[in-house]
């Protein structure tokens, strides 16, 4: 039945209770439609290798624990999506995925997604139906299968009937879908309350199970702690930092911004049994599209091998991305390509390593410049194939098959100022790009054109014939642009 609002007021008076009470939607259901909303279904085999398992111990960057995180106010950017109602429907494990999934978009990507429970929930391997899930078993959904925006399968668009005690839910099949759906390389979980601290700190949310009580759909603000009602029922949330001068979890719940604090609350550490339960983790966001924009034909025209941010790309000239995937051991941990074959044998740097990389995703030689020769490592046949010009912080190398630096240098007054050559010549003409600036470079070492992108167009300065002799795909700070020899930009995106 609903909760009288005005005893568990009292009672949380006479308790000195640090939360506040007040009516919601969720307060006002019956006893049946409460326990609709509680959708964890314990993975017995997960808990029980998780209980007989020593937790991994990890290393992380910062160790230091400060007294407060919140990922809605990290460095004064908010990398929390809005919250969302899950509606009378036990859904709370896939809205706390897609949560998490969208918040390290946020953070790894700094792309705002908004991803699609009902796609998750429904159309997945637990079924068109409103019954529970476990985190786990949802992440592995994200990790193999993925998850589509929303707009591809709204969640109201889901159910057949909303009468009665519970929702009644179909999938709806998007042919679009597959095209548009965004995944995760890996997840992890934790036991240790200082481990799941460190994670908050180091890389972001995590996904969080607890019991609920009866007054639990009665919160309004304040630091949540068991005080009246009987078990309802576990569930799932996310929790998006902690504060120890207030001893708490700070979550995001999925039962709409009128309920609690504009949606969120605040939960007393060890309550409810939610520090015993493992949380849950989510890293290495794959994004399938480019989201093309300010396009003169709408088609981009290049085939390349890209780079941003540690992800290597394969682009078609319809701005899918073929292939993609991070270096591991030596290969291409490329994930679901449209033919899963990479389609590019061409020279690609990270963070000062260079790469040259075949059409099957195997790198055939990497390493860094030492002493104008390249150090390389994990060859197949110890031979690089490929003479490109290449960009590292500021500075333009030339690169030949057998791993030799032909020359380097900065830009000096629209020219390359060369430094180290062996034959004083730079052996390629390309366009590159280098902290939001593009250049045409010539085999002389002169910077035939260079400027930044103003109004899709590049703003050219310091040019010797006022011409780009380029057409080619470059990536600047998480943006795609294909750029024709007459300074044009053709298309451009981000990665969605």
């Amino acid at each position: 039945m609903p909760q009288n609002l005005k005893l568990l007021q009292v009672k949380l008076k006479n308790v000195n209770a640090s939360w506040q009470a007040k009516t919601t939607k969720q307060s006002k259901l019956d006893l049946v439609q409460k326990k609709a909303l509680l959708g964890v279904v314990p993975n017995n085999a997960f808990l029980n290798m998780a209980s007989a398992q020593t937790e991994t111990p990890r290393t992380f960057a910062i160790t230091a624990l400060p007294q407060n995180v919140d990922w809605r106010n990290h460095n004064g950017e908010n990398k929390v999506t809005p919250v969302k109602d899950q509606g009378l429907c036990g859904s709370c494990v896939s809205f706390a995925t897609t949560a998490l999934i969208e918040s390290m978009c946020l953070i790894e990507r700094n792309i705002s997604l908004d991803l699609s429970e009902a796609d998750l929930h429904f159309c997945s391997s637990h079924g068109a139906n409103c019954e529970g899930w476990f985190p786990s078993d949802a992440l592995d959904s994200a990790k193999n299968r993925g998850v589509c925006e929303e707009i591809y399968f709204p969640y109201n668009s889901a159910f057949v009937s909303k009468s009665g005690d519970g929702w009644t839910a179909q999938c709806v099949a998007n042919v679009a879908r597959n095209s548009h759906v965004t995944k995760i390389t890996s997840s992890d979980w934790y036991k240790k309350n200082s481990s799941k601290k460190k994670h908050l700190l180091n890389y972001g949310p995590l996904i969080a199970c607890f019991k609920v009580y009866d007054d639990f759909f009665s919160y309004g603000g304040g630091v949540y702690h068991k005080v009246d009602g009987q078990y309802m029922g576990d569930h799932a949330v996310l929790v998006i930092g902690y504060s120890d001068i207030d001893t708490c979890w700070i979550c995001k719940n999925s039962w709409g911004k009128s309920w609690g604090d504009s949606g969120y609350f605040k939960i007393k550490y060890g309550q409810c049994d939610i520090d015993s339960n493992p949380f849950h983790s989510a890293k290495g966001i794959l994004l399938n599209l480019l989201n093309c924009h300010g396009s003169v034909d709408n088609n981009c025209t290049a085939k390349i091998l890209a780079i941003d941010k540690g992800t290597l790309y394969w682009l078609d000239q319809n701005t899918t991305i073929l292939n993609y995937g991070n270096v591991l051991s030596g290969t291409l941990r490329c994930t679901w390509g449209i033919d899963n074959n990479c389609s590019a044998k061409i020279l690609a740097i990270d963070n000062s390593t260079f790469y040259w990389v075949d059409e099957n995703s195997t790198i055939l030689n990497y390493g860094n410049v030492i002493n104008r020769q390249l150090s390389c490592t994990g060859s197949i046949d110890n031979n690089c194939t490929a003479k490109l010009l290449a960009v590292d912080n500021g500075m333009f190398y030339w690169v030949d098959e057998n791993t030799t630096v032909l020359n380097h240098g900065k830009v000096v007054n629209g020219k390359l100022s060369c430094t180290g050559s062996i034959d004083n010549n730079c052996t390629a003409k390309l366009l590159a790009v280098d902290n939001g600036m593009f250049y045409w470079v010539d085999e002389n070492t002169t910077v035939l054109n260079h400027g930044k992108v103003v109004n899709g167009k590049l703003s050219c300065t310091g040019s010797i014939d006022n011409n780009c002799t380029a057409k080619l795909l470059a990536v600047d700070n998480g943006m795609f642009y294909w750029v024709d020899e007459n300074t044009t930009v053709l298309n451009q995106g981000d990665i969605r």
